[in-house]
């Protein structure tokens, strides 16, 4: 059943030329902005693209270290050694493993939109 969500998705926005303009995707999208105060820029060469890209893997994997070492880290750690283990101390499994997910996406979906501006 939901397979066809997602074939009539694609369908959808493979077809509908004048929203999405098929195959030939999305054009007119505004390069990256940024205010700081009385500073702001616009990302726009390769170096820029290069230093945004950095600051955004230095971000998240600083982000994703500090989750490890936290307790909720450590009760992700354990449900990966051990699930029925971790289940049986205690620890939400299914909330861990939500969490996890969630937290994947993001940072899945965070690559692609870096990687997207090149």
């Amino acid at each position: 059943m939901h397979a066809w969500f997602v074939i009539i998705g694609h369908a959808i926005a493979k077809n509908w030329i004048g929203l999405t303009r098929g195959d030939m995707g999305l054009s007119g999208i505004p390069k990256p902005y940024f205010a700081l105060g009385p500073a702001s820029f616009t990302i726009s060469g390769t170096t820029s693209f290069y230093y945004l890209v950095l600051v955004i893997a230095v971000i998240g994997t600083l982000a994703a270290y500090l989750i490890v070492r936290s307790a909720a880290g450590r009760n992700m750690v354990a449900i990966r050694e051990n699930e029925t283990l971790a289940e049986s101390v205690g620890i939400p499994t299914w909330r861990y493993k939500l969490v996890v997910f969630m937290i994947s996406a993001a940072f899945a979906g965070l690559a692609e939109a870096s990687m997207r501006t090149t």
